[in-house]
């Protein structure tokens, strides 16, 4: 019989194995009405495994008055977030994001989402929050089997982002 999977430290064991976390992250315009995500899939060393990004996506001025303040969680979460997750091919135990509209996630995945900032001190590790609806997440995770800079994941994606942007419009914001 299978034994379950209590924390993200039971997953790589003695062995020091490496499992897929992910790191999905939304860029607004400075109008706010244009968002492109993006999210990279990396090992627990944050060796990439799978990067995806949305095209821009632009609220038309209906949408902005009938979603009022909820537009920004409705495109980062209902329309690029959602979409993002579903075309992953490598499935992560983990996601990691920094905007809190992105925290109701496991909406439609199962995977558990945590909030991610940093603390203010540059020898300190970030501070990792599950969302309030969800505080036994915080049981499954253990930090100390994450090697990697994991906010400077978040940097990586919008350098990606602003790559492509250069050769293509579509991602521009």
């Amino acid at each position: 019989m299978p034994q379950s999977v209590t924390t993200l430290g039971d997953v790589i064991g003695a062995d020091n194995r490496t499992y897929p976390i992910a790191f999905l992250h939304v860029m607004w315009s400075k109008d706010e009405r244009s968002a492109v995500g993006g999210i990279l899939v990396t090992d627990n060393f944050g060796v990439p495994l799978e990067f995806r990004i949305s095209t821009a996506v632009r609220a038309s001025k209906l949408q902005v008055l009938l979603l009022g303040a909820s537009l920004r969680g409705h495109f980062s979460r209902d329309i690029i977030g959602e979409k993002l997750i579903r075309n992953l091919t490598n499935r992560p135990l983990v996601y990691f994001v920094q905007q809190p509209e992105l925290l109701s996630l496991p909406a439609f995945s199962e995977t558990p989402a945590f909030s991610m900032r940093a603390s203010g001190k540059a020898d300190e590790s970030p501070i990792v929050t599950p969302p309030d609806s969800k505080p036994q997440y915080a049981s499954l995770l253990d930090l100390r089997t994450i090697h990697a800079d994991m906010l400077e994941v978040f940097t990586r994606i919008d350098k990606g982002r602003q790559a492509l942007s250069e050769r293509d419009e579509h991602y521009r914001l």
